[in-house]
């Protein structure tokens, strides 16, 4: 079995496609690596690599938060908790 390396415009389209469709959990992945490199390199300065690790945490929480939340826009195309209702005029009206 042969193996052949995608092309660059295929490197390029996924790379696009990623970014298009998890902008935050990118992000926050950035952040994330930002930081702990960030702590690493400044041990002496006790007060960067607290508030680096206080931002990397809730990086780390933000991850899962927004792939759920995409997951969920993904299958359902609108929040849980909305409820479209049609009047009688045939206008749709969204209830909380």
């Amino acid at each position: 079995m042969k193996f052949s390396f995608p092309s660059l415009a295929q490197w390029r389209s996924g790379v696009l496609a990623a970014l298009t469709r998890f902008p935050w959990n990118i992000f926050c992945g950035v952040t994330g690596a930002a930081c702990a490199i960030i702590s690493i390199h400044s041990g002496r300065n006790d007060w960067l690599v607290g508030q680096c690790t206080r931002l990397a945490m809730a990086a780390a929480v933000g991850m899962p938060l927004f792939f759920s939340l995409r997951m969920d826009f993904a299958a359902y195309g609108k929040p849980n908790n909305l409820v479209e209702r049609t009047d009688l005029g045939g206008h749709n009206t969204m209830m909380m």
